[in-house]
């Protein structure tokens, strides 16, 4: 999960920075996106594991998937 807390917060900041076409991030950007997603995953913990289970058939994300999508 926190794999997939990583990846939310990357792109998160990612659509924030290009939206806002701004040179830099802010700390306080960071530390939002990371309480959000950790409070939506943590609390919703079984759904978005049903949510992997549907969509991989597997609980368990393939290294080379994460790695793909954590390039985009």
């Amino acid at each position: 999960m926190i794999i997939l807390e990583y990846i939310l917060g990357r792109y998160a900041l990612f659509v924030k920075h290009y939206a806002d076409k701004c040179a830099s991030v802010s700390e306080e950007d960071l530390k939002y996106n990371i309480a959000v997603f950790s409070r939506i995953i943590s609390s919703n913990s079984d759904a978005v594991r049903e949510f992997i289970l549907d969509g991989f058939e597997n609980e368990i994300l393939d290294i080379g998937y994460l790695c793909f999508i954590s390039l985009m």
